[in-house]
């Protein structure tokens, strides 16, 4: 059921507003040394607004912002959504073919161009905008003719005033579920789709782990972010709860291991976000050994499992460890394991159901799964769903049974405890001699070897079975593929130990920092 508290059309830039009331001076961001207090935030939130407002914007309308996290991201964020229009990102790293394609889906009526953007990208996003007849396309980083500058945008919201909010506009009233933003998918599998997320969901998911951070952390809560825009891991799991919570948000544009633990140690960071392939990455920088690690005292992880000796090089620094599953469409995690986890529950599940009502295990006969020897798709219903594959109306019918649960299309089972273990992806799933495998179960076995750090199993094709597995394994020690592979014949069935691996110092990553299985099939290819 949807808590009653969440049915009020609760927008996240109330929270700011709140926070404001509270503590106006303190950050809630800070960029390359500048700091954005939360009393800023509000003004320059609502003065954006305003000026949307005025440009004509009605609830609904699309507004693309092309930039990275930065505090100029944030405020479009919130405005969009306080002005009641739908908000989407626009990542730098985007090909041709990609951008091109979710302005074509998504239509938005405006397009905001970071400051920072270089001038092929504005060039190529002017071209691809005055094709599809968008109506405000707005930067300060280039002027002409057709470019309507920032200042002269937000000219137009200069009605409001601190002394009199009652002057200007009047804010649209939100419904609990309407619309905030549009979330494209990786499209590892076709094109991308475009979830479409409620404001309701992301302020529920935000209370949810805000919760956390305030339990976890004994004085200031500070975070860096520097995912990208296009991704709820930026907008969800670090904007929402940590303004909810009131802390500090430290932007990066990019993943820099060096330049990550220099503001670590300069800022104070007390919560680290990301996936293992990060911290791997910052361990293995030769700073890591000289840095201030003392302010950290939170670690979440997401997108892959952690391996058992990582957890406890964190451990050993008296860190609180948490992580839990999740994906674009459920608008934040659906399972959490709790503090006092030991390393193995940590390293080999996912944590337990967070609203166990609206959670389910089916099995491939569409019937529920509550042993613990068969496996099940996971599938969520309620306030953690997304709304729909925005213009998309066949794939969003794909993905909900008639009873209104949301396939994931992740397939997991139950422990003994009641946890769950994640096997893996539908998607990702081969067959080999006949028998189903699914890459995580194996990773999850490879990672609790001593000395794994970071493991990704792939499919390759097999003249006898079809398809077999390679592991690709990043080390913490010194490994004996021999042992490795014993280990996995003891703990696997013998068809889903993998054939042959490889070891590597690094894996290559996503932009969002998960392992890039594409490029390393290519070396099958």
């Amino acid at each position: 059921m949807i808590p009653e508290e969440l049915t009020r059309g609760r927008i996240l830039f109330d929270y700011v507003v709140e926070q404001a009331q509270d503590q106006p001076n303190a950050s809630i961001a800070i960029f390359n040394g500048t700091h954005v207090s939360y009393q800023d935030m509000v003004t320059q939130v609502r003065v954006y607004a305003n000026s949307l407002i005025a440009s004509g914007m009605k609830p609904g309308d699309r507004l693309a912002h092309f930039g990275g996290p930065c505090p100029e991201f944030l405020v479009s964020f919130l405005a969009t959504g306080l002005a009641g229009g739908i908000w989407m990102g626009l990542n730098p790293k985007y090909s041709q073919r990609e951008l091109a394609y979710v302005l074509k889906d998504a239509q938005p009526r405006f397009i905001e161009v970071a400051s920072s953007a270089q001038d092929k990208d504005i060039e190529n996003i002017k071209s691809l905008s005055a094709t599809m007849g968008i109506d405000f396309f707005i930067t300060d980083a280039w002027q002409d003719e057709n470019t309507q500058t920032m200042g002269y945008f937000l000219s137009q919201g200069a009605t409001w005033s601190a002394a009199d909010e009652n002057k200007g506009f009047t804010w649209p009233e939100l419904a609990a579920r309407a619309p905030c933003m549009i979330v494209y998918t990786s499209g590892t599998t076709g094109h991308p789709k475009g979830a479409l997320l409620p404001h309701q969901s992301v302020c529920y998911s935000g209370e949810y782990d805000a919760k956390g951070y305030v339990k976890g952390v004994e004085g200031p809560i500070r975070v860096i972010n520097n995912l990208p825009i296009n991704h709820v891991g930026c907008t969800v799991d670090i904007c929402a709860p940590f303004i909810i919570c009131g802390g500090t948000m430290v932007f990066m544009e990019s993943f820099d291991t060096s330049e990550i633990l220099r503001v670590i140690e300069e800022e104070r960071i007390s919560v680290l976000g990301a996936v293992p392939t990060m911290y791997q990455m910052m361990i293995d920088d030769p700073l890591f050994s000289s840095c201030d690690f003392s302010s950290v005292k939170y670690i979440v992880w997401s997108g892959a499992a952690m391996s058992e000796p990582m957890l406890k090089f964190w451990k050993e620094r008296g860190m609180v460890l948490d992580t839990g599953y999740g994906l674009t469409e459920t608008i934040g995690g659906v399972t959490s394991c709790g503090f006092n986890d030991d390393i193995t529950t940590l390293a080999s599940t996912i944590g337990q159901p967070t609203d166990p009502d609206n959670f389910r295990l089916m099995d491939d006969n569409g019937e529920l799964v509550t042993d613990t020897l068969t496996h099940g798709e996971i599938q969520v219903r309620g306030v953690l769903t997304m709304l729909e594959y925005y213009n998309n109306p066949q794939a969003t019918q794909e993905n909900f049974t008639p009873d209104g649960w949301m396939h994931t299309g992740d397939v997991a089972q139950w422990t003994d405890n009641g946890y769950l273990q994640l096997v893996g992806r539908t998607k990702e799933m081969f067959k080999s001699g006949g028998y189903n495998v699914y890459p995580r179960e194996i990773e999850s076995v490879l990672e609790r070897f001593p000395g794994v750090a970071l493991s990704a199993v792939i499919s390759v094709k097999d003249d006898l079975y079809g398809e077999v597995g390679h592991a690709f394994i990043v080390p913490m020690e010194e490994l004996s593929e021999l042992a490795i592979k014993q280990w996995c014949k003891e703990q696997l069935a013998n068809y889903k130990v993998p054939k042959s691996f490889s070891v590597s110092k690094t894996l290559p990553i996503l932009p969002i920092g998960k392992i890039d299985k594409k490029t390393l099939a290519k070396e099958f290819s």
